[in-house]
């Protein structure tokens, strides 16, 4: 079952203040010296985090999405996204092979 979209956005923002708690910097500070390192790859940016702030893994890249997306409030997209015409030809070339009829006795 999904969260509500509104319940998501203040468990992010939670885990943001966090990240802030235990860093003893500012979610804009920290991005101050993301931009200033000039890390583009989002593993060492995420490493970067890590290492010069103290935080885990889930902390880093919870900082990272705010800094790839600053309107990111959390939660997921209720839209429904149609799949790639490929992918759509591929699994329609998938079904299942129709039963071959059984020999009567």
């Amino acid at each position: 079952m999904a969260m509500d979209p509104e319940k998501a956005a203040k468990a992010f923002q939670a885990y943001l203040d966090n990240a802030e708690k235990s860093s003893g910097k500012t979610i804009a500070e920290m991005h101050k010296a993301l931009k200033a390192s000039g890390i583009a790859n989002h593993t060492e940016q995420r490493a970067f985090l890590m290492e010069t702030f103290g935080l885990g893994h889930g902390h880093a890249q919870a900082v990272l999405t705010k800094f790839k997306s600053p309107d990111f409030r959390g939660g997921g997209s209720t839209a429904k996204v149609a799949p790639p015409k490929k992918a759509a030809a591929k699994a329609a070339s998938r079904k299942a092979p129709a039963k071959k009829p059984v020999a009567k006795k």
